[in-house]
């Protein structure tokens, strides 16, 4: 009866051992393998792709209407891998595969993705990637799987490390492990564990490269397949042109700056930002790298040519060297627009040591003309004016004691939001188009005083 149980366990090691050697291609990345998940992150089952295959990713929706995935590896015939998403995974050779693709007669080999009309299935996407565990997030829209753990190997008494297909995510104090063993009757055969291990306990393994390895650890993702592995910096030199590369086992991933895309972010994303038009008031719209400008008419300026640009008459008056006499629609005033910033607080407190106070806004005509002046000041601070609810939570009131409650048209849409529950004083926004915006108080702004 033991010797039956013994030759089992051996055999099913050499079925293993076999299966390992003919399972997949060194190079080849090693993908999520699994039917009928609700999220690709439920997966803890691994493959390692055959010659010329990727992984894969299949959405697809069942009859009852649930949204489930196929996970594996594919080759990148047409129909098994949709076009891209935004996020491009691969190899250094290797480009993203789409519907355009020539080649019409490879087979898959670990996936169907095509749609099940008999059992009501609909697919809803197939879309391929190039490097290790790629198909975990980021394919068919869905949310790129990020982790801080290490991703390891981890199986129990396997004839040879590649062998083992089951993955985990190791805690943020532990490594990759892997340990060989003497099994078997009289302890004469060979197997393989793999998993976590602490790092305090790590530290005290030495380790060699070679078939001489017997025990080692390593911390970076899926280095646990093979025992005292040595690291391959693919990113160096760095392939990205434009963007930062991420070294992982079979290869590399570019993460592309803003208005990039590709392999290796060398292809620039053209974006329209003026489709559809966001200049009002007749402003022309033109395209830059990273968003719009508008050339506004005579008549109107700001950001999107939404501030009516008030002419004023010739300054005159007594006011003091470096103020402004202006004129808001009713009454002449003097005002001062710093070159400094300060908080609110100690803006007042400016403002008052020199006989004004931070600017109380009377009509809609005055906070125009204040935002085409701070328009033509060309900065992207905002600009402190004399309004707080600090006395009461969404009772706005003016450094002289009256409520805002006139001209509330010129705060900005869905403002003020009392986003962090302490944005208790008033600006002039410059992403807003210089309209009202609640702050906290304590972030030092330019400002403006009014006598």
């Amino acid at each position: 009866m033991i010797m039956t149980g013994v030759f089992v366990y051996l055999f099913s090691l050499l079925i293993l051992q076999l299966v390992g050697q003919t399972s997949g291609v060194s190079g080849s990345p090693i993908c999520l393998q699994c039917s009928g998940v609700p999220n690709p992150t439920f997966c803890t089952k691994v493959v390692q792709c055959g010659r010329n295959e990727i992984c894969s990713m299949r959405e697809y929706v069942t009859y009852d209407g649930h949204t489930l995935f196929d996970l594996g590896c594919s080759l990148p015939e047409s129909n098994k891998c949709g076009s891209s998403g935004s996020t491009i995974f691969g190899k250094r050779e290797n480009e993203m595969f789409d519907s355009n693709s020539t080649n019409k007669n490879l087979n898959v080999r670990h996936l169907s993705v095509n749609s099940r009309s008999s059992t009501g299935e609909r697919d809803t996407c197939n879309q391929c990637c190039h490097s290790d565990i790629c198909n975990a997030g980021s394919l068919c829209g869905t949310t790129a799987f990020q982790h801080t753990g290490t991703l390891c190997f981890a199986c129990n008494y396997e004839q040879d490390p590649t062998s083992c297909n089951d993955i985990k995510l190791c805690g943020s104090g532990e490594e990759c492990f892997v340990q060989q063993h003497a099994v078997g009757l009289g302890q004469t055969s060979i197997a393989w564990s793999s998993s976590c291990r602490r790092k305090d306990v790590c530290r005290l393994i030495h380790s060699v490269h070679g078939p001489k390895c017997t025990i080692s650890c390593c911390d970076w993702d899926l280095c646990n397949r093979e025992c005292g592995a040595v690291q391959v910096n693919h990113c160096s030199p760095n392939p990205c042109q434009h963007g930062k590369c991420v070294n992982n086992i079979a290869g590399y991933t570019c993460a592309c700056l803003q208005g990039f895309t590709g392999l290796t972010c060398s292809t620039r994303v053209v974006v329209d930002h003026c489709n559809p038009n966001p200049c009002r008031n007749g402003g022309h719209c033109s395209n830059g790298f990273s968003g719009f400008y508008c050339s506004c008419t005579q008549q109107w300026t700001g950001t999107t040519c939404n501030v009516a640009h008030v002419v004023q008459p010739p300054t005159s008056g007594n006011c003091k060297p470096g103020w402004e006499y202006l004129y808001t629609g009713v009454s002449h005033h003097c005002y001062y627009f710093s070159s400094n910033t300060l908080s609110w607080d100690s803006a007042e407190s400016w403002c008052r040591s020199h006989g004004a106070r931070l600017a109380v806004i009377k009509s809609s005509t005055e906070s125009r003309m204040l935002a085409s002046k701070a328009e033509r000041s060309h900065t992207s601070h905002g600009w402190w004016v004399g309004a707080t609810d600090r006395k009461r939570e969404g009772h706005w009131e003016w450094t002289n004691g009256e409520s805002v409650t006139h001209y509330t048209d010129n705060w900005h849409y869905g403002e003020p939001s009392s986003k962090y529950h302490d944005e208790n004083c008033m600006e002039l926004k410059q992403q807003f188009g210089w309209q009202w915006n609640d702050e906290t108080c304590s972030t030092e702004h330019l400002f403006i005083c009014k006598h």
